[in-house]
């Protein structure tokens, strides 16, 4: 039932309520801020997905497979699958505050890949004519995104390293 307001159809709130929005949202700008690179980052995210890449499922992951070795050296391997197509991945330790990647596409894809990690620029690798890249990240959670030179674009969820 309308009480004589008129309503934006849109959202359905009174112009009183926006103008009280819009004052709320002023003085937390102005006392509180969002810092940049949480802004930067959310709207990344949001980008992430709205792409157009074929979206390659988890089908493998060294941490949830008992290996019954010991070693000091901490690996992890992970395989993401797409129908044919395969993302094999081995993220190795750390270097200080970086991790090393090191992949593979089977079958051998020529062509850029990007691991992009939130609130940070991505990294940009070539594959290599056998589908093998390395690449040195900065983050705990990366997503990567394979761009063939066929012009197909294959994307991973996001993972924790």
């Amino acid at each position: 039932m309308n009480d004589g307001r008129d309503l934006e159809p849109s959202n359905g709130a009174s112009p009183d309520d926006e103008a009280l929005l819009t004052l709320l949202g002023e003085a937390l700008d102005a006392t509180d801020p969002a810092p940049a690179s949480l802004r930067d980052g959310a709207i990344r995210a949001l980008t992430w997905d709205t792409e157009f890449a074929r979206i390659a499922e988890a089908s493998f992951d060294s941490e949830l497979t008992p290996s019954g070795l010991r070693s000091d050296t901490v690996t992890r391997d992970l395989s993401f699958t797409v129908d044919d197509i395969e993302i094999h991945i081995t993220v190795e330790g750390d270097e200080g505050a970086a991790t090393r990647i090191f992949g593979f596409v089977a079958p051998p894809h020529i062509g850029e890949v990007e691991v992009l990690q939130p609130g940070r620029d991505a990294v940009v690798v070539s594959t290599d004519d056998t589908g093998r890249f390395t690449a040195l990240v900065h983050s705990v959670a990366v997503a990567i995104r394979l761009r063939a030179a066929t012009g197909e674009t294959i994307r991973t969820p996001l993972f924790t390293l």
